[in-house]
């Protein structure tokens, strides 16, 4: 079995870093677009791998991610 899951994560307007859930919609997502748009930001993925015999493994990587592509143009890209 293999399980893996991803999130985000940018600094705050208060400079704690905040950690980006799945967006839940189309609006959400362009949300949390605009909200990385201009700004660096980390990407964090975790793996856990079961084997059938039950031997577990699990590992995760950290990329940080330059700025984010203006906003307008995402949101052009979602409406086409």
């Amino acid at each position: 079995m293999v399980g893996a899951d991803t999130v985000v994560a940018a600094e705050g307007k208060d400079g704690s870093e905040v950690i980006f859930g799945k967006p839940t919609s189309a609006e959400d997502a362009v949300e949390t677009l605009r909200r990385l748009s201009g700004r660096q930001h980390a990407v964090h993925t975790g793996v856990c791998i079961i084997a059938d015999g039950g031997e577990k493994t699990s590992f995760y990587e950290s990329t940080k991610v330059g700025t984010v592509l203006h906003v307008l143009y995402i949101q052009c890209i979602l409406h086409f």
